[in-house]
């Protein structure tokens, strides 16, 4: 009995839509599709606020998108992996992934209009966590904003294609500038 790797199953079946005049028509497209839903789960394994429908509709988007750049791929699998973590980054990321409390209908006038000071206070903080966050290098802003939102550590190394260590000092060095830059204590620890 000779078994294949998963890897090796992603080869094959590329080679062969590969080798298609339609590749959208051969058959085989259908069995990569479905090998790209299986593999899914194990990929964002680390993504824990992702749900499966959330991950099933990442992968298929993501398939969608990437098949001739995975049929043209040395290793179809990977760049899968790759593309399908860094979508599901940027999703984690977007604005659509959260969802908005509904307003209480018993809002007293209190709870709707804050104190001067509060207001002026918080427009304060914002302005200088904005400044602070522009003071930071590009690639140590989406490394804290991310491990801010829980995005595994793990995956960020992967997707910025360095080890968990390097990660770590990067939002250890990007806390510490943001902290401070704005003269607050630690930052999201």
């Amino acid at each position: 009995m000779c078994v294949v790797s998963l890897a090796e199953r992603w080869q094959a079946l590329a080679g062969e839509v590969r080798r298609a005049p339609s590749p959208w028509s051969c058959p085989a497209v259908g069995e990569l599709y479905l090998l790209a839903l299986a593999d899914a789960p194990r990929v964002l394994g680390g993504f824990r606020q992702l749900d499966p429908e959330r991950v099933r509709d990442l992968a298929s988007d993501t398939f969608c998108h990437k098949l001739h750049a995975l049929l043209e791929a040395d290793t179809p699998r990977g760049l899968f992996a790759t593309a399908l973590q860094r979508d599901a980054l940027s999703w984690l990321r977007s604005p659509r992934s959260r969802v908005a409390e509904a307003p209480s209908d018993d809002a007293s006038p209190a709870r709707e209009a804050p104190a001067h000071g509060r207001e002026e206070s918080r427009a304060i903080a914002r302005i200088d966590g904005v400044r602070a966050l522009a003071a930071l290098s590009s690639r140590e802003r989406e490394v804290l904003l991310a491990d801010a939102e829980g995005v595994p550590r793990e995956a960020l190394a992967l997707c910025h294609r360095t080890s968990r260590a390097n990660i770590d000092q990067l939002v250890s060095r990007a806390r510490r500038r943001f902290a401070a830059a704005t003269g607050r204590g630690r930052v999201g620890a």
